[in-house]
């Protein structure tokens, strides 16, 4: 063959290899293109059951409470909170907490000097300060009574500073840098009150506020705070102990001071309670389904009085109001996973007892939903 004839068969040949190439690269990315378009329907098809098995899940927690009695889940919690439970192939579902809620402080009210939530407030802010080293100086009530103002200035309707806590001085932390720029609404979240100056400087956890507060208000009568003594952890679970902390919470508060003097007292009424009833603290809870209410209070029923009273313990109108034997609000928080999609929902329950031993579920708010 003539160098002529060379030529011209490499020059067919590093065309046709580059015909080829750029053939191989538009199919490659046809078959790239199509890749992420099955990845994108896959991971849609599993954000949409996610979605689904999440009301589902929601709805499989209510009629649980509804029929295995509210008492019984809460005391098992050991048995449940945390543990994935799985039920298809890379699906499961874990419920983080159900737990009363009525007893936490509620920041979404209008806070006034000389009610007794100041101080209430105080000595929470003080007992979370102190179990933390760089804060072991307490506050004092001048000290709180600020973030207070703050959060009335946050929450109410009107465009004028707060008048409750700085009548004669307006200023406060309407000068504060960068501007406090408020709300005028209530709370819809509990995580706003970060956004609040004076309760940023407070220094306190992510934990530390969810497990000391809350702000929710389904109806006005959810502004009231009380414990439901058939239900709070106390002196048998040194972890958790939310009753310890609830008592606590009024100490020196004008009032209610026959609430902290005998909170010993108190704890051991329920302590007894507990080993009558045949609490099992090995178990962590009392595994008997029957067991609804044991300790119940309202007008018809003095159980709860008489036990006070068979240990010297005399309570006014106010303080009696403290304490309860029903739960009417619940915080719920489960998650639900499936493949590599994970949705969390919080939500908040409010139930009701059409009878002594009837529980329904009156209500629910969704607070908070997420998608990973």
């Amino acid at each position: 063959m003539s160098e002529r004839g060379v030529r011209q068969t490499g020059v067919a040949l590093l065309m046709t290899l580059s015909i080829i190439l750029i053939l191989s690269i538009a199919l490659m990315k046809t078959f790239e293109n199509r890749s992420v378009e099955t990845a994108h329907l896959a991971n849609s098809l599993q954000r949409f059951q996610a979605e689904t098995l999440s009301r589902s899940i929601f709805r499989a927690i209510l009629i649980t409470i509804r029929t295995k009695k509210l008492a019984f889940v809460i005391q098992n919690t050991t048995s449940w909170k945390g543990v994935p439970i799985p039920f298809n192939n890379n699906q499961y579902f874990q419920i983080n907490e159900i737990k009363p809620i009525d007893h936490l402080f509620n920041l979404n009210r209008r806070f006034r000097p000389d009610d007794p939530w100041p101080r209430v407030f105080l000595n929470i802010i003080n007992k979370l300060r102190k179990e933390k080293d760089e804060f072991d100086i307490p506050l004092d009530i001048e000290d709180t009574n600020p973030v207070l103002s703050a959060i009335n200035d946050w929450t109410d309707w009107d465009t004028d500073p707060d008048d409750q806590f700085f009548s004669d001085n307006y200023e406060g932390y309407q000068e504060m840098n960068p501007e406090f720029i408020v709300k005028n609404r209530g709370l819809d979240r509990l995580s706003e009150v970060k956004l609040i100056p004076p309760f940023q400087e407070l220094g306190l956890t992510h934990e530390n506020i969810w497990d000391n507060f809350r702000v929710f208000l389904i109806d006005k009568s959810s502004e009231k705070q009380f414990i439901d003594i058939n239900l709070a952890t106390h002196a048998y679970n040194d972890k958790d102990d939310e009753l310890e902390k609830f008592l606590n919470s009024f100490k020196d508060v004008e009032g209610y001071s026959a609430v902290f003097e005998n909170k010993e007292k108190i704890r051991n009424i329920l302590k007894e309670r507990d080993e009558e009833l045949g609490y099992d603290e090995e178990l962590g809870g009392v595994l008997d389904p029957k067991i609804r209410f044991p300790l119940p209070i309202d007008n018809k029923d003095y159980t709860w009085k008489k036990m006070l009273e068979n240990e010297g313990i005399t309570f006014n109108g106010d303080e009696h109001g403290l304490f309860s034997g029903k739960t009417k609000h619940l915080s719920i928080s489960f998650s639900v996973a499936v493949s590599e999609v994970i949705v969390t929902t919080e939500a908040i329950v409010e139930v009701i007892y059409p009878s002594e031993n009837e529980l329904t579920i009156k209500g629910f708010e969704i607070i908070s939903y997420s998608m990973q």
